[in-house]
């Protein structure tokens, strides 16, 4: 079997840095770059432009990070970054927990 070039030894599917549970991900210059460009609302194609890369180089490397992160599509690969970018590993800032309600604090007859 061979082994994924994405994946350190000890490390597993999802977990590209060898470290399970790990909020940090080491990223290249040109997909931390890449990365910025989306955040600020360029299209891949414009992306590209400003790289001076095809579009379809564009599209490769953001398979790469969902291949590294074990995510499936877009949406999911900018949750997951976005986690592992937060200095307090995914916790919004400002937000208390949420207590759920029990029955004896309704006020429902």
């Amino acid at each position: 079997m061979n082994a994924s070039p994405n994946l350190r030894p000890g490390s597993r599917p999802g977990d590209p840095t060898g470290t399970a549970g790990s909020a940090s991900l080491s990223l290249d210059e040109r997909q931390r770059r890449l990365l910025a460009l989306l955040l600020a609302g360029h299209t891949d194609t414009s992306a590209a432009s400003r790289l001076g890369v095809s579009p379809r180089t564009v599209t490769n490397i953001l398979r790469l990070l969902m291949d590294r992160l074990g995510v499936h599509n877009r949406f999911q690969l900018g949750v997951a970054l976005g986690s592992r970018m937060r200095p307090d590993g995914g916790q919004p800032p400002g937000r208390a927990p949420v207590r759920p309600v029990t029955p004896e604090l309704s006020t429902r007859p």
